[in-house]
């Protein structure tokens, strides 16, 4: 049904990480404390703007530069330029371009690309996830003690003292805490079977982050919760029931005992 579309955000993302992020980038900007955006940035979003607009001139836009603060409408393309910015700054290599594609109610298919990797997955609604043309399957049997867990910490001080103490709370009951820096990096990893626990709790999570990859996992067979609890986001990613629930009690345990302060 979405065939075109995808054929075109699929060779307009593989042009972006070949042609735009493998350079680095030449200037930057803060957008505000621990917030940065570079020429790169603007690049990338403007051509995926320009070139979905000549085609489908009358589709709305949520990204992350140039329409932040549009709404999520049926036919809404979610961009994010360049998802791991501070990485990309400093050649780390754990950096993505990612897209959404949003229309009758959900997300229809999306696409993450690891350009450093050569990694680019996709995953279309209904008919699986799938890593440089191979479908992923998350085993949902492993063990939450050998589970590698994955958060992305705000730039809020409150907030990322309260990951700390999520984290504290799980520490010893999985293997090990990684933070990546980069949403899509760390949810492609975990559709793709390399980290099995996956949390965010902030006081906002852009769509533009967590759509994408959020259906990558979905469909390679995660579990996905998105909620908001006492003014508190969190969204949580796990490989079965089991582990999601047992996190979101960890989780709601700790936002109250900070509202209860």
């Amino acid at each position: 049904m979405y065939d075109k579309e995808f054929k075109l955000a699929k060779k307009l993302l593989n042009y972006i990480g070949k042609h735009i992020l493998n350079l680095k980038a030449q200037s930057y900007l803060s957008k505000g404390e621990f917030d940065y955006v570079t020429d790169k940035d603007l690049e990338s979003e403007k051509y995926l703007l320009n070139n979905i607009k000549q085609i489908f001139p009358q589709d709305n836009f949520l990204t992350e530069e140039n329409y932040p603060e549009n709404q999520i409408l049926d036919r809404t393309w979610i961009i994010d330029p360049i998802d791991g910015t501070h990485n990309f700054m400093h050649n780390l290599h754990l950096f993505c371009v990612q897209l959404a594609f949003y229309d009758a109610g959900s997300t229809q298919f999306s696409m993450i690309y690891i350009p450093k990797l050569n990694e680019f997955y996709y995953a279309i609604k209904n008919k699986g996830a799938y890593l440089n043309g191979k479908r992923l399957k998350i085993n949902p049997q492993s063990t939450f003690e050998s589970m590698l867990a994955v958060t992305d910490f705000s730039k809020y001080k409150d907030m990322m003292q309260l990951n700390f103490n999520i984290m504290f709370d799980i520490k010893n009951e999985c293997l090990a805490f990684r933070n990546l820096g980069s949403y899509g990096c760390e949810t492609a990893f975990f559709a793709s079977g390399r980290l099995g626990i996956f949390y965010r709790v902030d006081k906002k999570i852009n769509a533009w982050d967590i759509l994408p990859g959020e259906l990558i996992c979905v469909e390679a067979g995660a579990i996905s919760i998105y909620e908001k609890y006492k003014g508190i986001v969190y969204n949580i990613i796990a490989i079965n029931s089991t582990f999601a629930e047992k996190l979101e009690k960890i989780i709601k345990n700790n936002i109250d005992k900070v509202c209860n302060n």
